[in-house]
């Protein structure tokens, strides 16, 4: 019996580890990015925070591009809910005016977030802890049944 009650603990204590990994991470600063977004430079910023007595984490999130039209300046929120030590669900709000539903997975250094609805737009981003504490991200929308890569950039 005690190694059966060990073994569930273990089994407890590295699923909740493996689920806050990418949090532990994310939270700890402000991050600045570089990379393209559309075919074009563009700069980022993201910033993690947990929210509502910790219930929630909360994205704060803008990029920049310049275009032939000038600058393009595009801001979101977004809140994710852990809800259980492998998934998670929310809702995006951003600068367009647009909200749409976000769910995902929680893998040891990475998040995966499918987002949207057939009536908004439907992607994916993938959010992972790269070498130096660095985190890469890479955004991708559906375009007739495929996902597109149209996004893609480095935190520091």
């Amino acid at each position: 019996m005690k190694r059966i009650l060990f073994f569930a603990f273990v089994v407890f204590t590295i699923s909740q580890g493996v689920s806050q990994t990418f949090f532990d991470t994310a939270t700890k600063k402000s991050w600045e990015g570089e990379g393209t977004l559309m075919g074009a430079d563009a700069k980022f910023k993201m910033q993690w925070d947990k929210v509502l007595d910790g219930r929630f984490y909360r994205l704060k999130f803008e990029n920049q591009r310049e275009t032939t039209n000038g600058k393009i300046v595009f801001k979101a929120i977004g809140f994710y809910r852990v809800t259980d030590s492998l998934s998670f669900h929310g809702t995006w709000f951003d600068s367009r005016g647009i909200s749409f539903p976000l769910k995902g997975v929680l893998a040891e250094n990475q998040l995966v977030v499918h987002w949207g609805t057939p009536d908004t737009e439907i992607g994916k981003t993938v959010y992972t802890v790269v070498a130096g504490g660095k985190i890469a991200v890479e955004d991708f929308i559906e375009q007739n049944g495929e996902l597109v890569n149209f996004g893609k950039s480095i935190y520091r």
